[in-house]
């Protein structure tokens, strides 16, 4: 199953900084990675806490490169949603061979929600009801 990560710092400045390439002196997006968003690990390098993502959930770029921590503070953190990220990668919707899709978390309990992935257009394309969930600090 794919890792999913929960984008934790940068809620006092809209989101935190994405750039196009690991480096950190590569361009940078015009637009952050939102406060709250859900993005799915397509590389993780530990050697310098570099993630690159493909956004699942929130606003900012569709992909890119964050830093999980700055300055000792923890940016993103994994998050275990079953189902979740294995659904996009089930369907075949990673990397370039993905439409744009949103997804959706409609609570269902204190320890589960009803997930729901659209298309662009708004049509469903899949739903797996009662995802159980458990946070992990990393």
């Amino acid at each position: 199953m794919s890792q999913c990560w929960e984008i934790v710092g940068g809620e006092d400045k809209g989101g935190i900084l994405v750039r196009r390439d690991h480096d950190l002196a590569s361009l940078q997006e015009s637009s952050r990675l939102s406060f709250g968003a859900i993005v799915q690990e397509i590389e993780f390098r530990q050697a310098t806490g570099r993630l690159q993502y493909e956004l699942l959930q929130g606003s900012g770029p569709a992909r890119g490169w964050v830093s999980t921590v700055a300055r000792g503070k923890s940016l993103c953190r994994k998050v275990e949603l079953p189902g979740v990220c294995s659904v996009h990668a089930d369907l075949g919707l990673m990397h370039d061979m993905k439409p744009r899709l949103h997804t959706e978390w409609v609570e269902a309990g204190t320890e589960s929600v009803d997930l729901v992935v659209r298309s662009m257009t708004g049509s469903v394309v899949f739903t797996r009801k009662k995802v159980s969930y458990e946070t992990s600090v990393s």
